[in-house]
């Protein structure tokens, strides 16, 4: 006998009361187009109403995590007034580690209590629903016309997005919300995510974009190029450098990445922590690509140090001098190459701290938000 059908929760919720007169005429729409759309699986859509005037978008994101976590959904959307919050011409702001929006409707919500109002709603229904499948995996589908129709207007989707969207539901929801949470936890949870959804993870931790998160974290990249230019002055390094297998030196440069990971998440606090006696997926899979997130940022950054270190190295510093420094008799490039594998290491311990010393709000705001243009 086949089980229940996977329950998908998601959270509607208002910014205010301007808000909420929308969020009331787009619930109902919107867990009817769920249900009649994708009627193999169990919809539950809840709405709330927060009193908030204004908020960080990604102090908003955080918050909604949170509320996810207690309420048991797997998405979340804040419907905000755009006269309110600040934003005028983006459709939504994206998170996908939060897997979270927020809705900016065009107008505002006050055309909700006009005779116009439909339009408004239909618009912010259609706004929600191509967010959810961007949340999944789908492509920008908010740079068709703005005034595309919503779900009683027919389907803001074509049939092969959402037969593509369907898919990827089929795959968040396959095992883990059928069975329940509290029989997977720990490592074996992360582990599942991993090889369960590994497009998924790899999709939010590249929307995330780590290279251009290493040159907007100022202090980060300032840290580690300080360090660097001191290290290359030391000729005690020089001489612990070569004499160094470099197999050990790329452990130690490995070892050196996931303390340094690890410590700028805990220091930004980068995580969700568990609300009951085990962490929800969505909770778990937002430590995770939060985790690869600033590994993979550390990582791009270690590798440009590495490789300046080798040019300057191998560039400014001639083999006679190197020699003379370790007293050996003939130093080869594998020997600048440990060297540069050492200070590189170094460097990114200094860095990791600079990257702890980056304001919180601002931190997460490059990591987080995403406006969708």
């Amino acid at each position: 006998m086949e089980g229940a059908a996977a329950r998908i929760g998601v959270g509607l919720i208002a910014l205010g009361a301007p808000a909420a007169a929308l969020v009331d005429s787009c619930r109902d729409r919107l867990e009817t187009y769920f249900s009649s759309t994708f009627a193999a699986f169990e919809w539950r859509v809840d709405r709330e109403d927060w009193d908030l005037q204004w908020a960080d978008p990604v102090w908003l994101l955080d918050r909604a995590q949170a509320r996810m976590e207690e309420a048991g959904w797997q998405f979340s959307f804040l419907v905000a007034d755009p006269g309110v919050h600040g934003a005028k011409m983006e459709p939504a702001t994206l998170s996908f580690s939060h897997s979270a929006a927020i809705v900016y409707p065009a107008g505002g919500v006050e055309e909700a209590n006009a005779t116009t109002g439909v339009e408004t709603v239909e618009r912010c229904c259609r706004v929600i629903i191509t967010s959810f499948a961007r949340l999944n995996g789908l492509p920008h589908l908010e740079e068709r016309s703005p005034k595309g129709r919503g779900p009683e207007g027919g389907d803001p989707l074509s049939p092969k997005e959402t037969e593509e969207l369907e898919s990827a539901l089929r795959s968040l929801t396959d095992g883990i919300l059928k069975r329940g949470v509290k029989e997977i936890k720990g490592l074996a949870l992360y582990a599942r995510i991993i090889f369960s959804h590994p497009m998924r993870v790899l999709r939010t931790v590249l929307s995330h974009r780590p290279l251009r998160m290493v040159f907007s974290l100022g202090k980060l990249v300032f840290a580690s190029m300080a360090a660097l230019v001191l290290a290359l002055l030391s000729t005690e390094l020089w001489y612990l450098g070569v004499g160094i297998n470099i197999w050990r030196l790329v452990l130690i440069a490995i070892a050196v990445l996931l303390a340094s990971t690890l410590y700028v998440v805990f220091r930004q606090q980068l995580y969700v922590r568990r609300v009951s006696r085990s962490l929800s997926e969505q909770a778990a899979f937002f430590n995770l690509t939060s985790f690869l997130t600033i590994f993979g940022v550390l990582l791009a950054l270690f590798i440009i140090i590495f490789v300046i270190t080798i040019l300057v190295t191998v560039g400014a510093y001639p083999r006679y001098i190197i020699e003379d420094w370790v007293m050996r008799s003939e130093v080869d490039f594998f020997d600048y190459m440990r060297v540069s594998l050492l200070i590189s290491s170094m460097a990114m311990v200094v860095g990791a701290l600079g990257a702890g010393l980056e304001e919180n709000q601002y931190f997460r705001q490059v990591m987080y938000a995403e406006r969708n243009r």
